[in-house]
């Protein structure tokens, strides 16, 4: 607790997390297990619900430390994906940012019913990181021939109640 005072005396916004330092890092073995399921070859985009930003820090961390240890020779792009109602991405896009489109709530619903049409029962994030890939692909940033990987962060089960806003 004293390694917070000076933070908090100085208007840092302080999270407390249940895990120390190594329950964090462990998040970036997701990235080697997409490498692992892509048999070592790196996808061309991955896309990342984007809530607190930890889980879009983590693939990267994951993928660049692939990289230093020479088993990939790039890391992929990376999108972090935000819904327009959780928006802090966004107000830092009215700021000044350019080519920045946070996924509606119209958006994510129709995402979430297309993957449900699939038999993938995926929660609002995932309808979200659902939603860039289908914006970056039919505006052209995502060509037919990119291999993308959109992280599903939880199981539509979570989150029952959007099926009744649905």
């Amino acid at each position: 607790m004293a390694q917070l005072v000076q933070p908090i005396a100085n208007g840092a916004f302080v999270l407390s997390l249940d895990t120390d330092f190594d329950g964090c890092m462990r998040l970036k073995t997701a990235a080697i297990e997409i490498l692992q399921q892509f048999d070592w070859e790196v996808p061309d985009w991955v896309i990342v619900p984007g809530g607190n930003l930890g889980n879009i820090y983590a693939f990267y961390k994951g993928f660049h430390m692939c990289k230093e240890l020479g088993l990939v020779d790039r890391i992929p792009r990376l999108v972090c994906a935000q819904a327009a109602n959780a928006n802090p991405l966004y107000l830092h896009f009215q700021s000044g940012w350019e080519d920045f489109s946070p996924a509606t709530e119209e958006e994510l619903m129709d995402a979430m019913a297309q993957a449900d049409a699939t038999g993938m029962f995926i929660c609002p994030h995932t309808g979200v990181a659902l939603t860039a890939l289908v914006k970056l692909r039919n505006s052209g940033v995502i060509k037919p021939t990119d291999r993308a990987v959109v992280v599903s962060t939880a199981h539509g089960l979570k989150f029952t109640h959007w099926l009744i806003r649905r």
